[in-house]
């Protein structure tokens, strides 16, 4: 994409070209849930979710995660109540610790292959120039609109060449919400694997550039 005319340079990724970033919640079919479009790539992951909709509305109740349920992120967000990232692995892991980040990526593998398979089928969201910023936006909503309309009513597309992002970026410090809720996930998983699994039948939340040339 070219370069906006305001903050120009907030939309250069870390890999030195003009992105915006989709952060999106998956579930176990690979359809986004939710979406926000449009921050410039520099910013952080766990900034965007604090700025978005998502997250005011979970946070005030009016969409409500109870205790149970949660959404899976990567290291790049912090750890809350509904939030459960996994463990920094400062190589002092345990092997409780490093079971549950296993089971973790495991299950969150789910949100690459949706982004992966996004871009696979749209690949014009890769390759926008001149556009506006404006009609890169309202393209990769559309875009997501139409992936899960492909996904709910089972098209299939033998052509689909299935893109994959190193979506565990831009880490940061931990927070203490939601520690205690990782560590009794954590146990279980130890204790009992059949016990624990459906904690981790949870919704997906991650964040990709989505735009470039």
């Amino acid at each position: 994409m070219k370069k906006p005319k305001i903050n120009g340079d907030d939309f250069i990724n870390r890999k030195g070209y003009h992105s915006i970033l989709l952060q999106g919640v998956v579930d176990h079919r690979k359809m986004f849930l939710n979406i926000s479009v449009g921050a410039p790539s520099s910013i952080h992951d766990a900034r965007l979710l604090r700025q978005s909709k998502l997250f005011k509305e979970i946070e005030t109740g009016r969409q409500l995660l109870y205790n149970k349920y949660h959404l899976l992120g990567d290291s790049a967000y912090p750890v809350l109540n509904w939030l459960i990232p996994p463990y920094k692995d400062n190589g002092l892991l345990t092997e409780q610790q490093r079971l549950f980040n296993f089971k973790h990526s495991a299950t969150r593998i789910v949100v690459e292959h949706g982004f992966g398979l996004l871009k696979g089928r749209f690949r014009r969201l890769g390759e926008f120039q001149n556009e506006s910023l404006s009609f890169i936006v309202h393209s990769v909503v559309t875009a997501c609109v139409l992936h899960n309309i492909c996904i709910s009513r089972n098209i299939k597309d033998n052509n689909v060449i299935e893109y994959m992002d190193d979506l565990d970026n831009n880490v940061e410090s931990e927070e203490t919400v939601g520690f205690d809720k990782r560590e009794e996930i954590c146990d279980l998983l130890t204790n009992n694997w059949n016990k624990g699994r459906y904690l981790f039948q949870s919704l997906l939340l991650s964040c990709s550039c989505t735009t470039g040339v």
